[in-house]
């Protein structure tokens, strides 16, 4: 089962007798809102497009009030549809315990080791789904190239627009932070 709303699924398919476990890609949270904007300035397909993304600047982007703020805490919290809401210390703690207990932690910046853990973890090989990354040609370059990627100019770290975004995203940089410690952790126990 996919779902891009992790709280929504567990109310669904879960309970405290038949629980899950799941896995999650996480990537910074700065090049994550980069590439958001970025991608939005062309996406007219997407139900998020404004034409004002055209004629801003990644600066103006993050300066703005339409900056996407803590998705992936939103997303676990179960508060997705409340962009610009306020997060409480209980909607970090949810998402923390969720990601500590429950999840799978890869790194779209270790996507190779990320996609054996969980196939290993998952043991999708012996479900027959070739997802090995060091034996399957195509899964690598898949992989390497990727069929959802953005190009667009790289943002200074430590810059002035990296701060304002890491500020409008601070509950997902904390989140962030312990998914990268997680996923060193996990490294030792999940062959």
């Amino acid at each position: 089962i996919s779902a891009t709303r992790a709280y929504d699924a567990t109310d669904i398919l879960f309970d405290p007798i038949h629980q899950g476990r799941m896995f999650a890609i996480f990537r910074h949270p700065v090049e994550r809102a980069v590439s958001m904007f970025y991608y939005l300035q062309q996406a007219t397909w997407e139900s998020t497009y404004n034409p004002m993304y055209k004629d801003i600047t990644i600066h103006d982007y993050a300066r703005s009030s339409v900056t996407d703020d803590n998705w992936m805490v939103r997303s676990l919290a179960g508060k997705a549809d409340s962009p610009g809401a306020p997060l409480t210390e209980r909607d970090l703690d949810v998402a923390l315990e969720i990601v500590r207990r429950k999840c799978v932690v890869g790194l779209l910046s270790n996507m190779e080791e990320s996609v054996d853990r969980f196939s290993s973890y998952f043991n999708f090989r012996k479900r027959g789904m070739q997802l090995n990354v060091k034996k399957n040609p195509k899964c690598k370059e898949y992989l390497k190239s990727g069929s959802n990627t953005n190009s667009h100019p790289p943002l200074q770290e430590g810059s002035e627009t990296w701060r304002l975004l890491e500020q409008k995203n601070g509950a997902d940089m904390i989140l962030y932070r312990e998914a990268e410690r997680i996923f060193k952790e996990q490294k030792l126990l999940i062959p």
